[in-house]
């Protein structure tokens, strides 16, 4: 009979064991679960702010060429440097002096 109830006792810690092992590796897989939704999260938000940035890169890019263009279209240098009262040199008249 003693035999009987100590491995009940030994029955119940056996069980009493596993239970905790159970709850424990749930616990582990829980915030394994949340940590890397947390990880996500903030690689999107880290991507939603370097997409952001990049677009203001590109406006900045664009005003850039703009300005690019403006001075260097030989058009529209030719009118602004017609209108300042200037003209075309003739290269036939030009002399290079050393």
């Amino acid at each position: 009979m003693k035999a009987l109830i100590a491995s009940i006792k030994l029955f119940e810690v056996n069980i009493n064991k596993a239970f905790f092992l159970k709850i424990f590796l749930l616990a582990i897989i829980i915030i394994a679960i949340i940590s890397v939704k947390i990880s996500c999260i903030k690689t999107g938000y880290q991507i939603s702010r370097i997409t952001d940035e990049l677009q203001k890169v590109r406006i900045k890019y664009e005003s850039l060429r703009k300005i690019e263009y403006k001075y260097t279209n030989t058009g529209l240098l030719t009118e602004k440097s017609e209108s300042l009262g200037m003209r075309h040199i003739n290269l036939e008249h030009t002399f290079y002096v050393k």
